[in-house]
């Protein structure tokens, strides 16, 4: 089981996550550049898989001047966070030992 001590020494037992619980209240997770962009907690994309620029995939409103802007930044796409990474392959087990 995972923990985390408190200022005044009391250990806390509870299973780590990215958001929520006592131990995430006292030592705060930040996402890192590419879990705010959509990638998956696991970062083991190390080259992702380029889909278009699709506007509805962004919560904020864009105006067709910031379209044409990020459409000259990615001319070549933006991450497709839902396919595994170029050349990724699946892990051929589980190290257990070390």
């Amino acid at each position: 089981m995972d923990s985390c001590y408190a200022a005044n020494g009391d250990r806390i037992v509870e299973t780590q996550t990215f958001s929520g619980g006592e131990c995430n209240n006292l030592y705060p997770s930040y996402p890192s550049p590419r879990m705010v962009a959509g990638g998956p907690v696991t970062n083991d994309i190390l080259k992702c898989q380029l889909k278009p620029v699709d506007f509805s995939d962004y919560r904020a409103t864009i105006s067709e001047e910031e379209k044409t802007r990020l459409n000259a930044i990615f001319p070549a796409g933006v991450c497709d966070w839902t396919k595994p990474g170029v050349e990724q392959r699946k892990l051929a087990g589980t190290w257990r030992s070390y």
